[in-house]
């Protein structure tokens, strides 16, 4: 009976797995772009802000979707201006246990753009469009430990924070076959999330 006891006082409590809850991210995205009328007008790459948000449908298996934004202008010509608008919704798979998750990832996205430039022949100051591409992701994501969950009842909005990182690959193929632009960029992210 004495055993058991200490067995029980020295026993390490089990690493419970991931919160099936809500989960919001804030995201730095380093994209490199396959189209080089873009790398060549204003940059081969660039950093976007992301958010994402990420729903569960069990405790390994997620709905992931992101928005990001960023603007590009170039130093030469100051009527040019590129907007572009990546958003995805990928299902994440995570494997493991415990504070270290990492996770697979695949689905479409959506990337809108929006360049601003001289007037054309036919008088457009402005071009607009969006290309459909799918998707690739590799990535972990480590809890912080930082934040302990409270006892119930006492309420919290935050129930953890993890860092995340994951490599990507965006492939598009524009409508129409090679007109336009080919939005397909490697991405690179990391950032912080926080299960809610």
């Amino acid at each position: 009976m004495v055993t058991l006891l200490a067995a029980l006082s020295f026993a390490q409590p089990m690493e419970s797995p991931e919160p099936t809850q809500f989960r919001l991210s804030l995201r730095g995205v380093a994209e490199q772009w396959s189209d080089t009328s873009i790398s060549s007008t204003y940059a081969q790459g660039a950093p976007i802000g992301a958010i994402g948000i990420a729903v569960p449908l069990s405790d390994r298996l997620w709905i992931d979707v992101e928005v990001g934004y960023r603007r590009l202008t170039t130093e030469t010509d100051e009527t040019l201006a590129f907007n572009l608008i990546p958003a995805s919704v990928v299902a994440e798979w995570s494997f493991g246990s415990g504070r270290a998750r990492p996770f697979l990832a695949a689905g479409p996205t959506l990337t809108a753009f929006h360049e601003q430039h001289s007037p054309n022949a036919d008088g457009l100051s402005a071009t607009s469009g969006a290309r459909i591409a799918g998707e690739l992701r590799f990535g972990g994501r480590v809890n912080t430990g930082l934040i302990t969950p409270p006892r119930a009842p006492a309420p919290s909005v935050v129930q953890s924070a993890s860092v995340e990182l994951y490599v990507a690959r965006r492939q598009a193929r524009p409508f129409g076959g090679k007109n336009g632009f080919d939005l397909g960029a490697w991405r690179a992210a990391l950032g912080i999330s926080f299960a809610l």
